[in-house]
């Protein structure tokens, strides 16, 4: 949902919530923004973001290297070997929305830049337990912080949105970002995927 809380006529607050929608799976982003309104139909904005978004299997490929496995063994009525592997499963970051938005009537339209900064990273953890005594078995996997290595601590992110006011206080709207570049650093055992498109989709009330 999303809320705009006018201070003044020129100046207003935004608060917002979307779904996104990628090759990943979906996600969704938080946000806050202030409005400042050059006439009856340009404005200009700024704001924080907060999103989770899931990682594509192609940025879980790092997991097969050795700083993702971890091998630990035991000595009691047999040898146990215990391998643990960390998959790497969302990623969250803050971003820093600018742009200009165009209004008229129902219809509002907005462009802008969103550099982006990582703050975790969610990975999921498997198990797998070899004995001498009872074989292999694999373990239920369970979730934990990730690891940020091999990760970049920065991106950029365009966007083109659309508004529709279906009433005076509530609006729908969609958004298209394209996130040039890959938030992974290099290595010599993959080469991570370039330029990545994903939507989002929300309400938005205005007060």
């Amino acid at each position: 949902l999303a809320a705009i809380l006018a201070i003044g006529k020129p100046v207003a607050f935004e608060a917002s919530a979307d779904i996104s929608a990628w090759k990943a799976g979906p996600g969704f982003a938080g946000q806050l923004t202030t409005t400042y309104a050059l006439n009856n139909r340009w404005k200009v904005f700024a704001g924080v973001q907060y999103r989770y978004l899931p990682l594509p299997e192609q940025m879980s490929a790092s997991a097969d290297s050795a700083a993702n496995t971890s091998v630990q063994y035991k000595y009691s009525f047999g040898l146990e070997r215990l391998e643990t592997r960390r998959i790497h499963q969302a990623m969250n970051t803050l971003e820093i929305p600018v742009g200009i938005r165009w209004q008229r009537g129902r219809l509002g339209i907005s462009a802008g830049l969103a550099p982006g900064f990582r703050l975790s990273v969610k990975d999921r953890l498997s198990q797998i337990r070899e004995t001498t005594l009872g074989g292999v078995e694999e373990l239920d996997g369970y979730s934990g912080q990730g690891e940020k290595t091999g990760f970049k601590n920065s991106y950029l992110r365009m966007s083109l949105a659309a508004e529709w006011r279906i009433l005076p206080q509530l609006g729908l709207h969609i958004q298209g970002n394209y996130r040039p570049g890959s938030i992974l650093t290099p290595s010599e055992a993959t080469t991570p995927d370039k330029n990545f498109w994903y939507g989002d989709a929300g309400f938005c009330w205005h007060f």
